[in-house]
């Protein structure tokens, strides 16, 4: 009997069965935070991850992706993060080379109890679902709309920024759905995503996601008025430099 196992608890791993009565959630550790509804696209190379992807197609179950604490992607061993979400497979793409190209989406949260370094030749855990905990209905519904206002803000002047038509879009009527919605799209570092994915309440959630909301809208409006002065300023004659050579 060997422990293998790292994390909070201690189990034990004997022949291929966890002494803990709960099915052992696949594991793929990447430099990224996934969320509920967010989609995943990956090229899988690794023999450890085709063998695993292979098992969850057979088995028409998900995989749970966590960040990355310490390690890289390829290679040894990732330490994860211990909350992640579960990856539905939507479709698979086989490569030539003996490659895929993988389409998944987020669905729900979890947090691990365990996982197991040397069980299989990738990481396995022990997991529990996380929720949002209950809050005020009013008072959660008046934070989401408050974040769904600024939303289409940012979006318009993201849209405008870039010079594109405005693409449809379609945004969740729940306000915790909605909140990871707008985790996914807010640009952050990865740890900042982290503490978002992990937050269990909604309001919270949705109180920092409208603060980085308000960042992100003014430094897009500051640079556009940068860019409107200096195309007032610059000569816009053909071949004709933005700055003199002097």
């Amino acid at each position: 009997m060997a422990e293998v196992l790292e994390g909070r608890r201690a189990s034990r791993y004997v022949r291929g069965v966890w002494s803990m009565a709960s099915d052992p959630l696949p594991l793929f550790p990447l430099n990224t935070v996934l969320f509920p509804r967010m989609p995943l696209r990956l090229k899988v190379f690794e023999d450890r991850y085709k063998l695993m992807i292979g098992r969850c197609l057979d088995e028409e179950k998900p995989f749970g992706v966590v960040l990355i604490r310490e390690g890289s992607e390829v290679g040894p061993p990732a330490k994860p993060e211990m909350v992640g979400t579960l990856a539905r497979i939507l479709a698979v793409q086989d490569l030539p080379d003996g490659n895929m190209n993988l389409l998944a989406e987020g669905t729900r949260r979890f947090r691990l109890l365990d996982y197991a370094t040397e069980a299989e030749p990738y990481l396995v855990g022990m997991s529990e679902p996380v929720c949002d905990c209950d809050a005020d209905s009013a008072a959660t519904e008046t934070a989401k709309e408050e974040s769904v206002r600024l939303f289409h803000e940012y979006f318009n002047e993201l849209v405008s920024h870039a010079g594109v038509t405005m693409p449809s879009y379609e945004l969740p009527d729940d306000p915790e759905e909605f909140s990871f919605v707008l985790a996914a799209v807010l640009q952050a570092e990865p740890h900042v995503r982290q503490d978002l994915l992990e937050l269990t309440d909604t309001i919270e959630r949705l109180t920092r996601e409208r603060s980085m909301l308000e960042r992100d809208l003014a430094r897009i409006r500051k640079l556009a008025k940068f860019r409107a002065v200096r195309a007032e300023r610059v000569p816009a004659e053909k071949g004709k430099p933005y700055f003199s050579p002097n």
